[in-house]
């Protein structure tokens, strides 16, 4: 376990790695799905809450974070006409099992309970993006998945108390960004490759 004031250096990463994105974004570099982007948006809330209810500490910073920089995200583009707004079956299914989700946790507010319906929750949200990244992953950029993996991983590192409520969304966090930065890194490498030959 290192210091728990490491949070802070963990903080900073999700906050350059969204700030790259934000830029990336509002030059149209990039195109943010935003069902995915307000989705992210709620359910660190939920989550923030229900460690706060646990007693959790400097970690429930990097879970708050988490829903601070996808709502500035979303707000941000939210106008941009490169946006991604789809709204196939597919959204709507992954958008209403979130909220069901959420819904479910507003519901019984057990903190453990709590955390893994935020962690349903959001990914659940994040399978548009996914999808969409496999697809197009010059579409998105992999700076803000790659700082949300080294935050989430410094904010593992700092834990002492392994209580599910402590770690679980953090680790979720950590699996989650570094999905995507793969997902999008080799996509773009395959992409490269195939126009080169």
């Amino acid at each position: 376990m290192i210091d728990p004031k490491f949070v802070f250096l963990a903080l900073c990463f999700n906050v350059l790695g969204s700030a790259v994105y934000l830029r990336s974004a509002l030059q149209n570099k990039i195109r943010p799905h935003l069902v995915t982007w307000f989705l992210w948006a709620v359910a660190p809330y939920l989550a923030f809450a229900a460690q706060m209810q646990e007693g959790v500490g400097l970690v429930s910073l990097v879970t708050l974070i988490a829903g601070i920089n996808p709502t500035i995200i979303f707000l941000a583009t939210l106008r941009s006409r490169d946006a991604h707004w789809s709204v196939s079956a597919f959204d709507l299914t992954c958008g209403a099992l979130s909220i069901a989700g959420l819904v479910l946790w507003i519901t019984y507010r057990q903190a453990g309970f709590a955390v893994t319906l935020a962690i349903l929750s959001d990914a659940l949200a994040s399978a548009p993006t996914f999808k969409k990244s496999l697809s197009d992953p010059q579409s998105e950029s992999w700076s803000v998945y790659g700082c949300l993996s080294v935050s989430s991983l410094i904010t593992l590192a700092t834990i002492d108390d392994w209580k599910f409520a402590n770690y679980g969304f953090v680790g979720y966090l950590a699996v989650l960004g570094t999905s995507l930065t793969m997902i999008v890194l080799m996509g773009s490498r395959l992409r490269r490759r195939g126009r080169e030959t």
